[in-house]
């Protein structure tokens, strides 16, 4: 009898865990940046490439400079799942490529969301937006600088779980290049090289809370089982 009541609330103990999962890159219904170079769409982000080496693997922005016409000192990715999870962290390569990987993130402000940022059909991020909450500043690795190739990859733990993450972003303050962002500062000139951000792939992870009404169902039955066994 005893052994089977440990067993039992073994039982119940694990099933309480909240395990963490990725989320299906399926789930991810809108990737979308600040600006986007040719090629270098947000979206490929999220396409499971992990190798950046040439055009259509990996995001990377316009850049800070008049060869384009588009000056983007306020770089910014976000990313927005079909419902909220409990984000917990994230697996990231950051961006690659052969003497280059200086336009990886470095400095970032995350922001979080529940709500459905997309429904006004026009999203950009703006920090003053109240929707957002700010989760903090992160560091992101730099990147190994070999061509085409898959770098290791780098985990992130944010921890989302107590607010919800429908929308994330990721506010870039600062490549591995020493551009500083968001200050008016990243003007380059002619031509865009070190103004430019970039970020190869990335995975979110989440946790799936058990709700407390579950737990009630479990909790009720383990004490039903109890009860027959004596």
């Amino acid at each position: 009898m005893y052994r089977m009541s440990l067993a039992l609330l073994a039982c119940l103990f694990v099933a309480s865990q909240a395990w963490s999962q990725a989320i299906p890159q399926a789930n991810i219904v809108d990737v979308r940046a600040s600006t986007a170079h040719w090629g270098y769409a947000a979206w490929n982000a999220v396409d499971g490439n992990t190798e950046v080496g040439s055009a259509g693997s990996g995001w990377m922005n316009s850049g800070n400079a008049d060869e384009y016409g588009i000056y983007d000192d306020t770089p910014w990715i976000s990313f927005t799942f079909d419902k909220v999870y409990n984000v917990d962290s994230l697996t990231y390569w950051n961006y690659i490529l052969d003497n280059e990987n200086g336009r990886g993130l470095r400095s970032v402000n995350i922001w979080v969301s529940t709500d459905d940022v997309l429904a006004d059909g026009n999203f950009s991020f703006d920090p003053g937006d109240g929707r957002f909450t700010l989760l903090g500043n992160s560091e992101f690795s730099l990147s190994g600088t070999f061509y085409n190739s898959a770098d290791d990859p780098h985990q992130l733990i944010i921890d989302a779980t107590g607010v919800g993450t429908r929308t994330i972003v990721f506010q870039v303050m600062e490549n591995w290049f020493g551009r500083v962002f968001w200050e008016g500062a990243s003007y380059e000139g002619p031509i865009p090289h070190t103004s430019r951000v970039g970020l190869s792939e990335i995975q979110f992870h989440y946790v799936d809370v058990p709700e407390p009404a579950t737990m009630g169902l479990l909790t009720l039955g383990g004490l039903a089982l109890l009860r027959r066994k004596r």
